[in-house]
């Protein structure tokens, strides 16, 4: 009886296709620069959000990690509604970057659950493919720049079932609500495609599970607030003080969810004006004032004479803006004026830009 050897070539070129079909080698180069857990990896989408290379509290991309009911942040036996922890009290429609949000609790601050919104965008700007990488099935999203994340189809757990559809489904929390008792998620099986692959598949980015469920955690980084954050809470650190006329700064906040830095001026003379007495033109004109104000008063500070005692408070609301401006973040102006009555002026991230690097003596010749 011959004996029938397999052609060596044949053997060697079928033994990669193996690893690579079980391992995504290939893929594993290009998803992170090296072992050192977690990556924020850039796709190159257009919010500049960078997603996690692995889940929370794994060292790897294909392990899928622990499970948590939404803003719970400790791993349970048991995933029902006698067992959820925030039945009876409401712990906000957002959690991200709070005590609720897993990522946040155990990566630091520049890391969060994703909201909704940027699930859709992941979902929508991505090319996605049923991906085996490590023997663990999941989707390999890869991002118009050409870099890949993979998320493992971790399933889910409910009641007291145990775990339910490992490596057919995945399963992870967003950081919002969307009704009482239900949480946005991004979900995903074998045969979802993209909008970018199909554009009459885009539930996946609206999915929603019940909030006392097991799902799994696969963060963001938005590093680019944290700078911001600090700057917010230096200037919350200064002492309400009289800015000029007589207007005091009473309360400065970061809002992340809407990217606006939001100041309350009050004692602002006059009264606010008459419903559809302001235009868009106008709120530009009034918002460009208060912080070309406010920039003049930064210059004042940093050259140590600002006339009025205020340099500290003026040099950390400079450094605000210039942050904002950085990072593309807004700003909400809300004038309390003396007679009564509150005027908020939204403020885009484009006209921050523009306005901080104007002074008084340019506001005047752009607007005289």
């Amino acid at each position: 009886m011959k004996n029938k050897t397999k052609n060596p070539i044949t053997l060697v070129l079928f033994i990669i296709a193996v690893c690579i079909g079980n391992t995504g080698m290939a893929q594993n180069k290009s998803m992170c620069p090296d072992d050192n857990h977690p990556h924020a990896i850039d796709l190159g989408l257009p919010s500049g959000t960078k997603w996690a290379c692995c889940n929370v509290n794994t060292h790897s991309p294909w392990e899928c990690g622990e499970y948590y009911a939404w803003g719970e942040c400790e791993k349970k036996d048991i995933y029902g509604v006698e067992t959820y922890s925030h039945n009876d009290k409401s712990i906000g429609e957002d959690i991200s970057h709070g005590e609720h949000d897993v990522a946040c609790q155990n990566w630091g601050d520049a890391w969060s659950m994703p909201t909704n919104v940027q699930v859709e965008e992941l979902f929508a700007h991505c090319t996605m493919k049923w991906h085996k990488y490590q023997r663990q099935n999941g989707m390999l999203f890869t991002g118009p720049n050409g870099n890949s994340i993979f998320i493992p189809a971790n399933g889910y757990k409910s009641g007291n079932r145990g775990l339910s559809d490992y490596d057919k489904l995945g399963r992870y929390w967003a950081s919002n609500l969307k009704s009482p008792g239900r949480a946005y998620r991004l979900s995903f099986d074998k045969d979802t495609k993209s909008i970018k692959q199909n554009k009459n598949d885009y539930a996946t980015g609206n999915s929603y599970g019940q909030v006392e469920w097991g799902l799994g955690i696969r963060s963001v980084n938005d590093n680019k607030y944290i700078d911001v954050q600090k700057a917010v809470a230096a200037v919350q650190e200064t002492t309400p003080a009289k800015s000029w006329d007589g207007q005091y700064l009473k309360d400065v906040r970061l809002i992340i969810k809407e990217n606006v830095v939001e100041f309350t001026i009050q004692n602002v003379r006059g009264q606010v004006p008459a419903e559809g007495t302001i235009s868009g033109d106008d709120i530009v004109k009034t918002g460009t004032w208060y912080i070309a104000n406010f920039m003049t008063g930064y210059d004042y500070a940093v050259q140590g004479d600002d006339g009025e005692g205020d340099s500290e408070m003026y040099r950390r609301i400079g450094q605000l803006l210039e942050l904002a401006a950085k990072n593309a973040i807004g700003v909400r102006l809300n004038l309390e004026f003396r007679k009564g009555g509150t005027l908020s002026l939204g403020i885009s991230p484009k006209d921050v830009k523009r306005a901080i690097k104007m002074r008084k003596e340019d506001y005047y010749r752009e607007f005289k």
